[in-house]
């Protein structure tokens, strides 16, 4: 099970190098394991590991009360996100530091008092890697689906990109259906139940440009709750 919460866990968490700190780790906070990209977060129950505790940055978002219980499958939101407009993608290239010649280091010039000195340190460019990485500017000629395309569900939209996480983490725990528990407006936050783990995830603000491709039906299932799942 620790393997398999791991996995979840690794589909939340910030990708460098666009982020950085402590969202690139899960965390622990309120009695539960956790990750998060700053837009996207998944709770799951706590399991032995060596998660730092993140307890103020946890109690920002979580728990939040359970207030509906509407239902949809996983097919449902399969094919919701495979209408979403297809982009080009584009390869990530790897190549050694032109300014460090890929040793990681350069030497710096610096004036103390009468005399010239020069020390060795880490390379600017590289951050110390002795190599860059950058997006190519021709596209490899392989399609994905646009994360920034959005999808209706409930009372507010949500990007692509957020909902392929809460897709992919469903299809880890083996769950053929994904529960909507907490949504009580437009703009605020939906948490979402998906067997073992809790999803929440941020609305995204639509426009004439960028209207939802598809809105995903719900079904009540049960009375509503007004306190978290224990």
């Amino acid at each position: 099970m620790n393997k398999l919460f791991e996995s979840v866990l690794t589909v939340f968490i910030a990708q460098e190098p666009d982020y950085s700190g402590w969202m690139t780790l899960p965390f622990r906070g309120a009695g539960k394991v956790m990750a998060t990209n700053g837009h996207s977060l998944v709770v799951l129950p706590d399991f032995p590991n060596q998660f730092v505790p993140k307890e103020e940055q946890a109690a920002m978002v979580y728990p939040i009360a359970h207030t509906c219980q509407k239902q949809f499958s996983i097919e449902q939101l399969r094919e919701a996100i495979s209408k979403a407009p297809l982009i080009d993608c584009f390869d990530e290239i790897t190549r050694k530091c032109d300014v460090c010649d890929g040793e990681g280091e350069v030497e710096y010039s610096f004036s103390e008092w009468e005399f010239d000195r020069t020390i060795m340190g880490c390379c600017p460019a590289c951050e110390g890697e002795g190599q860059t990485t950058k997006t190519s500017i021709i596209p490899n000629g392989k399609k994905e689906v646009s994360p920034l395309a959005v999808i209706k569900i409930g009372l507010s939209t949500m990007a692509v990109g957020n909902m392929s996480k809460l897709l992919r983490c469903a299809e880890l725990l083996n769950c053929s259906t994904i529960t909507l528990v907490s949504q009580v407006g437009k703009f605020t936050l939906s948490l979402f139940a998906v067997g073992d783990a809790e999803v929440l995830l941020m609305p995204t603000m639509t426009n004439e440009e960028n209207t939802p491709v598809a809105t995903i039906p719900l079904h009540s299932t049960k009375k509503q709750q007004t306190t978290p799942a224990a």
